[in-house]
């Protein structure tokens, strides 16, 4: 809590921590997880000015801490951000060390929470766990696969509303409509790239 003296009066704010990333500036899209709001929105309130920001080398937009904190306090913003988690959690279902890794780093680059497991089996237990806000799973795993997962996440009341995206590779149409129709609400095809990977996740959590 910080107390001022406004016009000769106390006044009383309570003072904004922002979650623990560990950075003096923030990416927009961070900022955006931070506010809870979605990145569209926060990218609108940079280019209007509600917001200051600076420009790397690259054209890329970064947002200070002290800034962010401002704009929140303006904003009233305060008591939402401290009562909610602002990072999306994110549950990596691959039976592929590389993958893992490479999508691990990939989210936390882009300040999301990231668990990771090898199969169905493991997913339904980090599911009731974690309460992930979404799934990226692989199609072909040991064990449990992929299409009985996607069914059984999307076909229980508590869980229905997780998002889950399907990877794979060189799958054809047939296996991509199947996996869709198990409810799954997206597809990635690998080979991933970062930016169509995040951009695929932010299209989905957000709607």
């Amino acid at each position: 809590m910080v107390t001022e003296r406004e016009n000769g009066r106390i006044k009383v704010t309570h003072a904004v921590e922002l979650p623990d990333i560990d950075k003096d500036f923030l990416t927009v899209a961070q900022a955006a997880l931070i506010c809870m709001v979605t990145r569209v929105t926060m990218w609108r309130w940079v280019k209007s000015g509600g917001i200051r920001s600076s420009a790397t080398v690259g054209g890329h937009h970064r947002i200070s801490r002290a800034d962010l904190v401002q704009f929140i306090q303006m904003n009233k913003m305060g008591p939402r951000i401290q009562n909610d988690s602002s990072k999306r959690r994110i549950l990596i279902v691959d039976d592929e060390l590389a993958l893992q890794r490479y999508l691990t780093r990939v989210l936390k680059n882009n300040g999301y929470e990231v668990q990771v497991c090898t199969d169905g089996f493991e997913a339904g237990v980090y599911v009731m766990k974690l309460r992930p806000h979404l799934i990226l799973l692989d199609l072909f795993m040991p064990r449990m696969n992929a299409f009985q997962t996607c069914r059984l996440i999307k076909g229980e009341p508590e869980t229905a509303h997780i998002k889950i995206i399907a990877i794979s590779g060189n799958s054809p149409e047939t296996i991509i409509d199947r996996i869709l129709k198990c409810g799954a609400d997206g597809f990635l095809q690998k080979p991933l790239d970062n930016k169509t990977v995040i951009q695929q996740i932010e299209s989905i959590v957000e709607t």
